[in-house]
């Protein structure tokens, strides 16, 4: 049975390849997730990677301290509409739900992140975003968020890059949607999920064609 608090310590780093995780059950049916860092079990700060199985549901809940997704692939839906792969949907503290799903789908979700003050709902397709080119870097972005010094974006690249984020970005956080990124710790394909503290720089080189989710000045 898995133990809570998992990978709480927000000063250490942490490096996951998803595909190496064991789905854990939920207490609905048909949902499953795997965790990433979990506070309670039921409650408190998460980040997981959860999936819907075709028809299945989630009973109606409140989000006291607010959530953060990413649809990862399939059409999430809930009360408010339906969000297919890409979406990226911010529920902010006391919003509620019930989400469900008719073919099934798996989304990224972040739970009880919310910096105070920060408590606007919004619903993105990042393909209708502004994505930008960088000038000096075979790389486009799309900023899905910014509340204060947190931000959190999407990056495409699309050949070998190598990215360098320094000490003052008040933490970092990565997910890789599509391709492979590489450090000194190996590859991390797809699926994979890296956290760093606070003071600490971080450099990694895409392999190839790449996209990733990053958030940082949250962990401050």
């Amino acid at each position: 049975m898995q133990q809570w608090p998992f990978n709480m310590e927000l000063d250490k780093a942490v490096e996951l390849r998803t595909a190496d995780i064991d789905w854990v059950t939920s207490p609905s049916p048909g949902v499953k997730r795997k965790p990433l860092e979990r506070e309670k079990a039921e409650s408190g700060r998460t980040s997981s990677v959860v999936r819907y199985a075709p028809g299945s549901s989630f009973p109606h809940h409140v989000h006291d301290c607010g959530e953060e997704f990413l649809v990862l692939d399939g059409v999430f839906s809930d009360d408010y509409g339906d969000y297919p792969a890409g979406t990226y949907v911010r529920n902010p503290p006391l919003s509620e739900h019930a989400p469900f799903t008719e073919n099934g789908c798996t989304i990224f979700v972040k739970l009880c992140q919310f910096q105070p003050g920060d408590d606007r709902r919004f619903v993105m397709d990042p393909n209708t975003g502004a994505w930008i080119q960088h000038p000096n870097l075979d790389m486009r972005s799309v900023v899905l968020h910014q509340y204060g010094i947190e931000r959190v974006e999407l990056h495409h690249l699309s050949s070998d890059v190598s990215l360098e984020w320094l000490e003052d970005t008040g933490g970092l956080e990565i997910f890789v949607l599509e391709g492979a990124l590489l450090n000194t710790d190996g590859t991390f394909p797809a699926g994979s999920w890296i956290r760093r503290p606070a003071g600490t720089g971080y450099r990694l080189v895409s392999i190839g064609q790449s996209v990733f989710y990053v958030k940082t000045g949250h962990l401050i």
